[in-house]
């Protein structure tokens, strides 16, 4: 069965970039745009991964991260995207939990082959 990735991503380009490549990679996949459908979805399914962007409406990714529980951090890798490049950006994003940290703009299949390699580790 193929691994199910939540993407939360309010950049529609982006968003369906990103869904294209990890369906061609066998990979199923679920978007939404913001950080209260995030929570939201997390509530309903579950999933093997989420790619969560750091600035989206309404609630953002730091602000997801803050308010996942421990444990839904620890059975799901969860890797940020972010056009924020600063080290501190990527250190709390870390700190609260991401496991990997990808700045915009990035490579399609960088991002794949980086959520296949967390995967593996998990």
């Amino acid at each position: 069965m193929s691994k199910l990735i939540l993407v939360a991503e309010d950049d529609l380009h982006i968003a369906r970039l990103v869904s294209f490549k990890l369906k061609r990679e066998g990979f199923q996949v679920l978007c939404v745009q913001d950080g209260s459908d995030v929570l939201r979805e997390l509530s309903e399914h579950s999933f093997d991964l989420m790619l969560l962007d750091v600035m989206m409406p309404r609630v953002d990714g730091l602000e997801v991260l803050q308010r996942l529980p421990e444990a839904l951090k620890k059975s799901m890798p969860i890797i940020m995207l972010s056009a924020k490049s600063q080290d501190q950006d990527v250190l709390q994003a870390l700190q609260l939990g991401a496991v990997d940290y990808l700045t915009k703009p990035f490579d399609p299949q960088d991002l794949v082959d980086r959520v296949r390699q967390v995967l593996e580790l998990t």
